[in-house]
Order: C-alpha cells, then sequence, then structure tokens
C-alpha cells in the first residue's frame, strides 16, 4: 500500500512539474530574446515562441487543477464502475457527497442487486457480499 501510495505521488509531482516547465519554456525563451533586443532576432523566430507563451501560460491553471483532481477521480471511477464517464467528471468536480456517503451509496445498491438477483430480503451492509471500500482508499 505504501508502495503504491508513493508512486502515485511521484506520478503526480512529475506532472506538476512537467506542466510548470513546458508553461515556462517558453516564457523564459520569448523573455531572454526580448532581453537581447527584437532586432537581433528575427520576428518570424519570436512570434510562434509568443503565441506558445500566449497559449500555455492560461492553460497551466487549468492542467494543474486535471493533476490535483486526477487521484479523486480514479476513485470515483473505481466506485462506480458502471456508470458514464461524465457522471465521474461530475462528482469529481462538483460532487457535493462526501467518500464516506458515496461507499453507502455503492454498497446500497450492491445489496439492493444482490437482492434482486436472489430473492432475499434486506441484507445488512455488513453483508459477506457487499464490497469494503474502506477508508484507506481516501487519499483527498
Amino acid at each position: 500500500r505504501a508502495k503504491q501510495n508513493n508512486r502515485m505521488v511521484l506520478t503526480q509531482s512529475i506532472l506538476y512539474g512537467t506542466v510548470y516547465v513546458t508553461t515556462f519554456t517558453f516564457v523564459f525563451t520569448v523573455a531572454s530574446m526580448d532581453v537581447k533586443a527584437t532586432r537581433l532576432v528575427p520576428q518570424n523566430v519570436i512570434f510562434p515562441l509568443n503565441m506558445l507563451a500566449e497559449i500555455f501560460l492560461p492553460i497551466q491553471g487549468f492542467a494543474t487543477f486535471l493533476i490535483y483532481v486526477r487521484a479523486r477521480f480514479f476513485r470515483i471511477r473505481r466506485l462506480y464502475g458502471g456508470r458514464p464517464f461524465w457522471f465521474h467528471v461530475r462528482e469529481t468536480v462538483i460532487g457535493s457527497k462526501s467518500w464516506a456517503e458515496h461507499q453507502r451509496t455503492v454498497r446500497a445498491e450492491v445489496i439492493r442487486s444482490s437482492n434482486m438477483s436472489t430473492g432475499a430480503g434486506s441484507a445488512s451492509p455488513n453483508a459477506p457480499n457487499a464490497p469494503n471500500y474502506g477508508d484507506e482508499d481516501c487519499l483527498v
């Protein structure tokens, strides 16, 4: 479990670093060319770099947000595997349920579906066929 957590933290760190470096590579390149004087560097070289800087700088915030919610998205997708993709996105971004409420919802759905398939009466939430989505999965 600790090894998996370390790998998740490493992946998230690499993603943050990649977004940061990608964003500011173009900004620093354009800034260094501006310092040298624009007459020395042709305009057809500066313009594409300036465009890339203008595109990537605002996108950095959105990319950072996506990296931040990535772990929650994967947990929601694992918890509600059969639901549509946009349900996972909505629950990740604007979901109002706590992690414990998500777990109770899934347990209730599993119990309800097992009762329908077996024709049994009401089952307790601690039934042996109810999945265990413990809080140890909760990182956020």
